[in-house]
């Protein structure tokens, strides 16, 4: 079996004609909507359209796959997770937040990361005895394209 991964365009393909300049005022879009195919053909619908993305794959694809029957607590873990963007993730905070048990918020975070809607980036320090004790940030996928 061959494994493809197919990331959203990066910006530089998105406006091949366009000046860094022009393409940064285009940043505000991207950051919300993401980079998309149909998303960024059709702007006036781009609201509509990540909605019915997320619905289509993660609550049909992702939730029936694993047989998921809270797919609210999904939906409110997503959110914490945008906010959090940038920042250390505490599982056990998220849980405490979202009244379940920290081995739900591991298993969903997998889940997430197995069907590529999120990634973790490890800490990092130059002392390795640290990088143990540190908690992992989470980023949606193609965010940062």
């Amino acid at each position: 079996m061959i494994l493809f991964h197919l990331f959203p365009f990066a910006l530089l393909e998105l406006y091949t004609n366009k000046s860094p300049l022009e393409i940064e005022h285009e940043l505000d879009f991207h950051l919300i909507y993401g980079n998309y195919t149909e998303i960024t053909q059709k702007r006036h619908l781009a609201k509509e359209l990540l909605k019915n993305l997320a619905q289509q794959y993660l609550y049909k694809d992702v939730l029936i796959w694993k047989d998921i029957r809270k797919p609210e607590l999904l939906d409110n873990l997503l959110k914490f997770l945008a906010y959090q963007i940038g920042s250390e993730v505490s599982i056990h905070e998220l849980a405490k937040s979202l009244r379940v048990k920290s081995e739900t918020i591991e298993s969903y975070i997998d889940l997430l990361e197995k069907s590529y809607v999120i990634f973790r980036l490890p800490p990092y320090s130059s002392n390795p005895r640290k990088e143990v004790k540190k908690m992992s940030k989470i980023f949606f996928l193609g965010q940062w394209n």
